[in-house]
């Protein structure tokens, strides 16, 4: 039977069930509410204690007490039979966890190039694959699946028909595998932690070994070649002086320079976006011509 109380200190109104185990209220009422707020306030929310877990609080969606009681009791019961038989309280697929929890998180302990590789790895190949998945199902044998979609993504999956991608190769190398593997493992360890894993499954990336000559069909990796090098010169060379003011004109030319920089420097981009003034060192060429350029200390 529900138990009620009005004059809780918090709650507008209070009813219980299983010995304070649930919890069925409506929040203070706010004197400078907003329409929307309004009907919030009027629905019932939950707390619910189960053994071994923090109180959990939900929205019964609801304003009719009855179902609310009602809503609150099924889930209860269900959360504390998941929690009793080792399983997560809650279902979150992979796409709706890694966009709500995992890169707000990467985003505030991650570097801004480790945020960028999570973001495109995992939009593309690991939300393209686990993304509607519950967390939960996530095991070593959809893992093993995954790494064979993920060999054949460029040559017969999803990747053939992308337009979008600046560059790609036929088959992913063994050390981009191992920085993909790394990648999801941060993302499950997170949500194990989160309560949506109870156990993590054991990441191994098979040998692709035997693959290698037996899938060479597949689209040809391209490379700048001394026409490709030409082309481009001749075009930033002129494309520089356009633009419609003088800001553009500015914009372009400093454009010009990063490119043949790292055309010529061989630099990564994150590398090149990682100098400082003190690893660029000025020398004098000593071959009698009064000529200059610099050398570029990298530390990888």
């Amino acid at each position: 039977m529900a138990e009620t109380d009005k004059n809780y200190s918090y709650y507008r109104e209070k009813h219980t069930l299983f010995e304070g185990d649930v919890v069925v209220y409506r929040r203070p009422k706010l004197t400078a509410a907003t329409e929307r707020e309004r009907a919030t306030q009027e629905r019932w929310q939950m707390q619910l204690k189960i053994p071994g877990q923090h109180r959990i609080t939900k929205s019964t969606k609801t304003g009719n007490l009855g179902d609310a009681m009602s809503i609150a009791k099924e889930t209860y019961m269900k959360m504390r039979q998941r929690a009793e038989q080792g399983l997560p309280l809650t279902d979150m697929n992979f796409k709706t966890f890694f966009e709500s929890e995992w890169m707000p998180r990467a985003k505030t302990t991650l570097s801004i190039h480790r945020v960028k590789v999570h973001q495109s790895i995992g939009a593309r190949y690991m939300g393209g694959f686990f993304g509607g998945y519950e967390l939960a199902k996530i095991n070593e044998v959809l893992l093993d699946k995954y790494w064979e979609w993920r060999w054949t993504y460029w040559t017969h999956g999803p990747g053939l028909d992308d337009k979008t991608a600046f560059y790609t190769v036929d088959r992913p190398s063994p050390s981009t595998l191992r920085q993909e593997k790394g990648v999801l493992n941060q993302i499950l360890k997170y949500a194990k932690r989160r309560g949506y894993i109870n156990t993590l499954p054991i990441i191994a990336v098979p040998s692709m070994e035997g693959k290698q000559q037996r899938n060479r069909k597949g689209r040809e990796t391209t490379y700048f070649d001394e026409d490709d090098y030409k082309k481009l010169y001749l075009f930033l060379a002129e494309w520089q002086h356009g633009g419609r003011h003088k800001l553009h004109r500015f914009q372009r030319k400093m454009l010009r320079y990063l490119i043949m920089f790292l055309l010529n420097s061989g630099l990564r981009p994150n590398e090149a976006w990682q100098l400082t003034w003190k690893d660029i060192i000025p020398t004098r060429v000593e071959n009698g011509d009064d000529g200059r350029y610099a050398g570029v200390s990298v530390v990888i």
